[in-house]
C-alpha cells in the first residue's frame, strides 16, 4: 500500500480522501496510536505541503473536524501557523471559512463529556488569551479580514 499522502500528490486515491467517514476512521484510528498532537502535526504538514487548492482545502478541513474533537491538541499546534495563512489566502473564501471555523473550535470549544462546563470556560478563556498575547497582531489581521469581507 502506498501512503496517502504519495496517492494524493500523484493525484490518485481522490475517492478515498472524499469518504469523510473513512477520513475520520483513519484520524481517530491514528489519534488513539500515536496522540491527538501527532495526528494535529501530520495534518498540518498536509495543509503546508499541499500545491493545489483543492488540497489546502482538504486538509483544512480535516483540521477542523479534528478541532470539533480536540481543540486543545489542534490549538497547541496550529493557532500561529493559520494565522499567518490568512493574509496568503484572504482571496479564497472557502479557505479562509475554514481557517476562521478552526480558529473559532479552538478558542470556544463546545462542552463535552470529558470536561465540565467550568473546565471548558477556563480552556476557552485560556486558550484566547494564550491567543491574543502570543502575537497582539493576531486579532488585527482578524478584524482586517472580517471588514475585508463585509
Amino acid at each position: 500500500l502506498r501512503h496517502p499522502l504519495e496517492l494524493s500528490a500523484l493525484g490518485l486515491g481522490k475517492e478515498r480522501a472524499g469518504k469523510r467517514g473513512q477520513r475520520e476512521g483513519v484520524a481517530t484510528m491514528l489519534g488513539n496510536l500515536v496522540g491527538a498532537d501527532a495526528v494535529v502535526r501530520r495534518i498540518m504538514e498536509k495543509v503546508s505541503m499541499a500545491t493545489r487548492d483543492e488540497d489546502k482545502r482538504e486538509a483544512l478541513a480535516e483540521l477542523k473536524e479534528k478541532a470539533g474533537g480536540e481543540p486543545r491538541a489542534v490549538a497547541a499546534a496550529s493557532l500561529e501557523p493559520l494565522m499567518e495563512m490568512i493574509p496568503t489566502l484572504r482571496e479564497d473564501a472557502e479557505a479562509l471559512r475554514l481557517i476562521l471555523d478552526t480558529l473559532l473550535l479552538c478558542l470556544l470549544p463546545e462542552p463535552s463529556d470529558t470536561l465540565s462546563p467550568a473546565a471548558g470556560d477556563a480552556a476557552a478563556a485560556e486558550n484566547c488569551a494564550a491567543f491574543v498575547r502570543h502575537d497582539r497582531t493576531h486579532l488585527s489581521t482578524l478584524l482586517d479580514v472580517l471588514e475585508e469581507r463585509d
